[in-house]
């Protein structure tokens, strides 16, 4: 088997790759090459980036309250079924009666035993 070296020559401009005998290198070649003649375009708003602030310069009161009412009533609604319905968030399941279990299960030798 004959071993071909392969070599890239790195120019300041472009990235031309000398030997190319796979697809693979042909492939990196087209993307290298489609990807050199690329514009650069901002695609953002205008709107300058604030932080922790409202860029909106007025917020109806009633979107205020709105919001208010709606989060009081989806935390009002969690609470509720927590401490009413918390058998969903543990289990519902029936708990052992300590009194049914024999001896054997808990461990305990038997009473003639030493």
């Amino acid at each position: 088997v004959e071993v071909i070296p392969f070599y890239f020559i790195v120019n300041t401009f472009t990235l031309r790759i000398e030997m190319s005998p796979s697809r693979s290198f042909n492939l990196l070649k087209n993307v290298i090459s489609s990807s050199r003649n690329m514009n650069l375009v901002r695609h953002s708003s205008d709107d300058v980036w604030v932080y922790r602030r409202s860029t909106a310069e007025y917020v109806p009161k009633y979107t205020e309250r709105m919001r208010d009412l709606m989060m009081g009533a989806t935390f009002y609604w969690m609470f509720w079924h927590l401490y009413h319905d918390w058998g969903h968030i543990v289990g519902e399941y029936e708990y052992p009666d300590p009194s049914k279990w024999t001896d054997a299960e808990l461990g305990i030798p038997p009473d003639d035993e030493e």
